[in-house]
């Protein structure tokens, strides 16, 4: 499966455009009625709803952790989506993070275009993922950057500056559907900006793929195809973050 090797066209940054007070918002960021998020979905029934899980007990007695695993393991079912406590990251340096972050979002153009990246791999500065011509794009910019293991760290995309947890597309397939990918569906202040951290646990880029054998069963089949991580990286570059209708499209025919 090949890519392109640069962008189909080129790309106003986000940032930008919302910096330049432009009067009305590009036909290429809007997006269909039926794939924008809504506030009106998100009662307060639903929002006291989410999972919260106190990640302290999976080091404490086995009973702890049991309980733990088991309230993670209904929260990946039922929702996909959970919060956690307790997690040993200090506030002082998840705000020193944000900081950091905010400042390389904050440098001109011309400097963060120094780490500009492209189809061919996720790391750098960008502001589009699939490689369609005339894409419909989501409404942000992103800073990928690779960390661990360090043999596949490209140090040329790490700028020189001195937590919810959501399951994806590869939790659903492992688990053959048991488990529940979530769409990230967020209402954007109009007022303010608004910066995410992500941070992705991704096996091996050769690693085969597909539900565990262990959860497939004669009354249910193995739902999804075997692909390598690779392989689904440049699937997801070629076609782009289509909602949750990646991850269907990976089902097995």
């Amino acid at each position: 499966m090949d890519c392109l090797q640069d962008w189909p066209e080129p790309v106003v940054p986000v940032q930008s455009l919302s910096e330049s007070g432009a009067p009305a918002i590009p036909d290429r960021y809007i997006k269909p009625p039926s794939d924008r998020p809504s506030l009106d979905s998100a009662t307060d029934e639903n929002i006291l709803g989410i999972p919260v899980i106190d990640l302290g007990g999976l080091s404490e007695g086995a009973l702890e952790c049991r309980a733990t695993m088991k309230a993670i393991s209904d929260a990946c079912r039922e929702w996909g989506f959970f919060q956690v406590v307790n997690h040993g990251i200090s506030h002082e340096v998840m705000e020193k993070i944000q900081e950091v972050w905010r400042g390389f979002f904050h440098l001109p153009m011309e400097a963060k275009k120094a780490y500009a990246n492209s189809p061919t791999t996720y790391e750098g500065y960008g502001s589009r993922v699939g490689v369609q011509k005339d894409a419909i794009l989501d409404w942000g910019d992103y800073y990928f950057l690779q960390y661990l293991p360090s043999s596949v760290k490209n140090h040329n995309k790490w700028p020189g500056l001195p937590t919810p947890i959501r399951l994806m597309e590869l939790h659903q397939v492992l688990s053959n559907a048991m488990y529940k990918s979530v769409e990230h569906r967020v209402v954007v202040n109009a007022a303010e900006e608004r910066l995410s951290l992500a941070f992705f646990c991704n096996p091996k880029s050769d690693l085969p793929l597909g539900p565990a054998p262990e959860l497939v069963t004669p009354n249910r089949p193995p739902l999804y195809q075997p692909m390598t991580y690779n392989e689904y990286r440049l699937y997801i570059r070629k076609n782009g973050p289509g909602g949750k209708t990646q991850v269907e499209s990976l089902k097995a025919t």
